[in-house]
């Protein structure tokens, strides 16, 4: 599961601070996105993704809008 955060620098540490243990610390990906990981009490892992205004999937989301494949 990948959750789109904002603010990765602001909400890391408001969630550690609430007891959440982050399991991989905030890096720039391959993609261009930033990424920080934790898990649930399952140890199902989570990304936390703050997405770069210029990154592939924003990219590919435009192109599939432009060519009417999803709603604009």
């Amino acid at each position: 599961m990948c959750l789109t955060i904002d603010n990765l620098d602001s909400f890391c540490p408001a969630i550690e601070a609430n007891g959440i243990k982050l399991t991989a610390q905030i890096k720039d990906g391959l993609d261009g996105n930033r990424q920080a990981w934790i898990e649930d009490p399952d140890g199902n892992r989570i990304e936390l993704m703050e997405m770069h205004a210029d990154c592939l999937q924003y990219k590919g989301l435009k192109r599939l809008r432009e060519e009417g494949l999803l709603p604009a």
